[in-house]
């Protein structure tokens, strides 16, 4: 390989937020991957995880459109997590055809490893900013994300932020 090609600089993207938001995103969930990869998690493992602790019980089909993943690839991240003990499925007894997602002790206890690997990787992340610039960004973050997502509303000085990607 051309060693010039090898070292040539990283181009700075132009001075656009969406190209910059783009490019951090990447970055953030590059590393993220990483560390959680080093644990043996994936990040949409976590997510599921973290949404049926914060939930409870929830149905299949509904879950899937919270975490807005298609129902069948939605059943292909569930059953590892089933086969591993993190997460159960009930019959529902309202209706028998239906199931209900639920997070086990084992799911809740990877579940606080993947967030504390998650929470490290985002500290070293937002180094350069102070406790102040951080919730600022925070804030305006969720800011703009909220007009993405049906009645979220931004928390003020929320302190649960991550850098997993939702599609991870």
């Amino acid at each position: 390989m051309n060693e010039h090609l090898e070292r040539a600089p990283v181009v700075p993207p132009r001075p656009l937020t969406a190209l910059l938001l783009i490019g951090v995103g990447r970055e953030c969930e590059r590393r993220v991957r990483a560390a959680l990869a080093a644990r043996g998690l994936k990040p949409r493992q976590v997510y599921i995880l973290d949404v049926l602790e914060r939930l409870g019980p929830v149905g299949q089909r509904e879950l899937g459109e919270m975490l807005n993943i298609d129902h069948s690839l939605l059943v292909t991240e569930l059953n590892p997590l089933e086969a591993d003990g993190l997460v159960e499925r009930r019959r529902s007894d309202e209706d028998r055809r239906r199931h209900q997602v639920l997070i086990t002790g084992d799911g809740k206890r990877l579940l606080k490893k993947g967030l504390t690997t998650i929470e490290a990787v985002q500290a070293e992340f937002l180094r350069p900013l102070d406790e102040r610039s951080e919730a600022s960004l925070q804030h305006m973050l969720e800011l703009v994300r909220s007009q993405f997502v049906q009645g979220l509303e931004p928390r003020v000085g929320a302190s649960d932020n991550s850098c997993v990607s939702e599609e991870a």
